[in-house]
């Protein structure tokens, strides 16, 4: 777990700044002592990232030859969010996450050794080569508490008439449903879209092919068994569903990131009640734990 987090960053999303390149000299490099090396380019006076905030930052990296080798600013243009997590410092880039504030930007020197040593991230490209440095550049764009955050998010979105249950799901119903209510055992079929917090989509279920599951029985992520069973058939609606609700601490390989809210466009099209006889058209609830793109939602 420790080097997903800078492995995920090194491999086709990180690379310098020009303006961090510009201003490289402008503040006095700092080692820590997990040996990463930083230096503080600009500080445009902002509080700083504590633990449990979310950090959105752009991040570009160079080689030892000093060749881009990413960017985020290549990726659609999107910048990365990452929550502030003191347990995950033997992480190293993130540990200097928590001296940054919002318009700050930081270079970040670290040996290539220490990030591909051991677990799935052994396989070190050719540019990359042993013994060398990775130089990140990184401009904060915006520094949030879990509570901004998703006041920012409904504000972004008008979403102003959200419903916000005892565990921390929000939802805005979008349209309302008459149908029955799903209960523990029943079976259902959405629709949905699943995206991150700057609306990029993970994941959705075909057109016209809602997803066949059931409900209560460990087979979705906590905050779907929970909405699903909260409102009625043909309820249409958003979801803001904190990490706890979602993939937790530990995320989802390859996918989503540890302690990723999530936001998904959810459709209750049907609700199949237990011992009915009906079932799915389409969809087996095995399906629902291993869905066309692996998830599990």
């Amino acid at each position: 777990m420790q080097n997903k987090l800078t492995a995920a960053l090194m491999i086709g999303l990180l690379a310098f700044t020009a303006a961090c390149n510009q201003n490289s000299g402008s503040g006095k490099k700092i080692k820590l002592k997990s040996g990463i090396e930083y230096q503080l380019v600009t500080d445009a006076g902002a509080r700083k990232a504590k633990h449990g905030d979310y950090v959105t930052v752009h991040v570009t990296q160079r080689n030892h030859k000093d060749s881009v080798v990413g960017s985020s600013y290549q990726r659609e243009n999107k910048p990365i969010v990452v929550r502030i997590d003191t347990a995950m410092f033997k992480n190293k880039v993130q540990e200097v996450f928590n001296f940054m504030g919002a318009g700050d930007s930081l270079l970040i020197w670290e040996e290539s050794d220490s990030i591909f040593k051991g677990g799935p991230y052994d396989q070190r490209p050719p540019f990359i080569p042993k013994g060398t440095k990775i130089a990140y550049g990184i401009k904060v764009v915006k520094v949030e508490s879990p509570t901004e955050m998703w006041d920012n998010y409904k504000k972004d979105h008008k979403l102003t008439n959200t419903v916000k249950t005892a565990s921390g799901l929000e939802y805005q119903i979008t349209q309302q449903g008459t149908g029955p209510l799903a209960a523990s055992g029943d079976s259902v079929l959405v629709g949905y879209q699943g995206k991150f917090f700057d609306d990029k989509e993970f994941d959705a279920s075909k057109p016209g092919a809602p997803y066949g599951l059931l409900v209560d029985r460990g087979r979705v992520i906590k905050g779907w068994d929970e909405f699903l069973m909260t409102v009625p058939e043909g309820t249409k609606a958003t979801l803001m569903i904190p990490y706890d609700l979602a993939y937790g601490a530990q995320g989802y390989p390859g996918g989503i990131p540890p302690f990723t809210p999530l936001v998904f466009e959810m459709d209750l099209v049907k609700v199949f009640p237990k011992g009915a006889g009906a079932a799915p058209k389409g969809a087996e609830p095995k399906a629902a734990v291993e869905d066309h793109k692996g998830h599990k939602h």
